[in-house]
């Protein structure tokens, strides 16, 4: 065991710890219980090659990340929505209010996740997920960060979601630029 771990050593030495976009855009990288290291191909890319493998990955996980997080919410306050005041503050006082919430919050929400799920299983959609996706959060952030400098709301709460719709809209319409267009 020893020697094997001479050798890896010495194979890095010589050749350089990959760093982790290498072993993405080239293959999965392992060493071997000799102590070598093994590179086990990707296969090619359906799209000709044009796209690299972190896009790809980032791209379909953030489209399968938004309908996480949206179908999450959307299943919530479908079979919950009193708990729009508990998470929010708002206060539900009526019937009519009820359903809106369920409504909106609830039932939107759910068909925009599976909508999500559909663009992400599919080649051809994966492209206008992450359009939707980078738009729909970039609305959301900017109407609550507004919101937050119009009402002076303290929670710090808003400004860390507004955060972070922020940085996942600019993360998905990033990816969106780098995909090829169909």
């Amino acid at each position: 065991m020893r020697a094997a771990q001479q050798g890896l050593a010495a194979d890095n030495k010589q050749l350089g710890v990959p760093d982790f976009i290498t072993i993405l855009a080239s293959g999965f990288l392992w060493h071997g219980v000799d102590g070598q290291r093994c590179l086990l191909q990707l296969k090619p890319d359906p799209l000709g090659g044009t796209v690299r493998i972190p896009v790809r990955l980032l791209g379909i996980s953030g489209i399968v990340f938004g309908a996480c997080l949206l179908g999450g919410l959307g299943f919530l306050f479908l079979v919950q929505p009193e708990a729009l005041r508990d998470r929010v503050g708002i206060s539900p006082d009526t019937p009519s209010a009820l359903a809106e919430i369920r409504s909106t919050y609830g039932g939107l929400h759910v068909g925009i996740a599976l909508f999500l799920l559909a663009c992400a299983a599919r080649e051809s959609m994966r492209r206008t997920g992450l359009l939707f996706c980078g738009l729909a959060f970039a609305g959301a952030g900017l109407a609550r960060a507004a919101g937050i400098l119009e009402f002076q709301a303290t929670d710090s709460n808003q400004v860390v979601i507004a955060s972070l719709e922020i940085a996942f809209s600019v993360i998905t319409l990033w990816l969106y630029r780098r995909w090829p267009a169909a």
